[in-house]
């Protein structure tokens, strides 16, 4: 009665979550899915109860998944994102955990909690900014002011004179390329756009790959709390090189 009871309470709690969820057994048969697992699927969850991984997403993404699948029961927890396709056709991305179901690490790996949260929005969003990106002349970067990490596009670093895919810097090492006689005037542009919530926009000399100085237009914008801290700022450097020569 108390094991029929946990069950009950289980049941009732996964289907009321937004998250898809489900059991796989060592056998990657499906032993329970909850309520949104079955609606995004289409089915009826008993009909699901028994099926395997490979009825369910067919062969082309289980050869995606057998890596994650191997790792997890070896008793590894695996998360990532993945693309899947329902009985209708239709994709969706979501960012997926397995959790192996194992006593211990001395014993045998029983089978994996699976856990999927639906992504396709955020991804969408993802692959409109990549294609924004790759189709501008600009350099673009993207600032977490509270982690302090940024992100600068390919683009960014070809504008220096580096290789694309070379566009992994900290920005101090952006911040040191900037012309001495031009540093105060960036400076304060960027405390303006953080403290002031004046968009940025200013010109200014960085030094490139070669050691050469070439002047850009560096422009941005930012994003607050409800404090009015900056949480997020955003902006683009352009080369006005040519323009800047014939004044």
């Amino acid at each position: 009665q108390d094991l029929a009871r946990r069950e009950f309470e289980l049941r009732t709690i996964t289907d009321h979550v937004p998250s898809l969820i489900s059991y796989v057994d060592g056998e990657l048969n499906y032993r329970y899915v909850n309520r949104r697992y079955s609606e995004v699927f289409g089915k009826q969850a008993e009909s699901m109860t028994g099926l395997t991984m490979l009825d369910l997403h067919g062969a082309k993404t289980m050869e995606l998944l057998q890596p994650r699948i191997a790792r997890v029961l070896l008793g590894e927890a695996v998360e990532f994102e993945q693309r899947f396709e329902l009985p209708t056709g239709k994709p969706f991305w979501a960012l997926v955990s397995y959790i192996p179901d194992q006593n211990d690490r001395s014993q045998p790996v029983k089978g994996f909690f699976i856990c999927k949260t639906i992504i396709t929005e955020l991804k969408e969003v993802e692959q409109r900014f990549d294609r924004a990106v790759r189709g501008t002349t600009d350099g673009i970067w993207d600032w977490d002011v509270d982690t302090g990490k940024v992100y600068y596009a390919p683009r960014f670093a070809e504008l220096l004179g580096f290789n694309p895919s070379q566009n992994e810097f900290a920005k101090t090492d952006i911040d040191g390329r900037v012309h001495p006689e031009d540093r105060q005037r960036v400076m304060a542009a960027e405390l303006a756009l953080l403290h002031e919530r004046k968009a940025m926009d200013v010109e200014f000399r960085l030094q490139c790959r070669d050691g050469e100085y070439r002047w850009f237009r560096g422009r941005a914008a930012a994003s607050y709390d409800a404090s009015r801290h900056a949480t997020h700022a955003s902006g683009s450097i352009h080369d006005i090189q040519d323009y800047r020569s014939l004044l």
